[in-house]
């Protein structure tokens, strides 16, 4: 993801928190997430090294993933229509190999799952932090972690 891109993510963003994350949140929540996907924040985060990025078709966003240095995946959507298309599961490898060439020296990956995506992160590999639902912000979510391979040969994500 560039600059330029940065309207049309929160775009989707914003549509698909609405129909898929909106009603676990309080209004506090709605807010909160509005203002961390915001066109600005998302260039502020990118100019700060943040590793995002984008899977298009034809100039539509179908999803979105955002990791931080420290190795904290912020985001990570697909497009409604196009969930189970191996979307979500190609943009978190491409995220975690990317990441691994500017941090290599990070060895967890923590996520703040959405209730809808919880079944997602546990498939991909995540390690489940709390039997309950934690809120912080308004924004309700399962705390989870993920593990990197030391070994540089080996998939982060399918574990071959």
């Amino acid at each position: 993801m560039v600059a330029v891109d940065t309207g049309r993510v929160h775009d989707f963003l914003i549509a698909q928190y609405e129909t898929f994350n909106a009603a676990d949140n309080t209004p506090v929540g709605h807010a909160h997430f509005q203002a961390f996907v915001s066109a600005p924040a998302l260039r502020d985060r990118l100019d700060e090294g943040c590793i995002a990025h984008v899977a298009e078709r034809d100039g539509t966003v179908l999803g979105m993933c955002e990791l931080h240095l420290d190795g904290y995946l912020t985001l990570l959507y697909v497009r409604g229509d196009h969930h189970g298309r191996g979307i979500g599961r190609r943009l978190l490898k491409q995220g975690l190999e990317t990441l691994h060439t500017v941090a290599p020296a990070i060895t967890v990956v923590r996520v703040r799952g959405t209730p809808y995506a919880r079944g997602f992160y546990t498939h991909m590999g995540f390690e489940p932090l709390a039997d309950a639902l934690q809120e912080d912000h308004g924004i309700r979510f399962h705390p989870f972690l993920m593990r990197l391979p030391t070994h540089p040969q080996r998939d982060t994500v399918t574990g071959t």
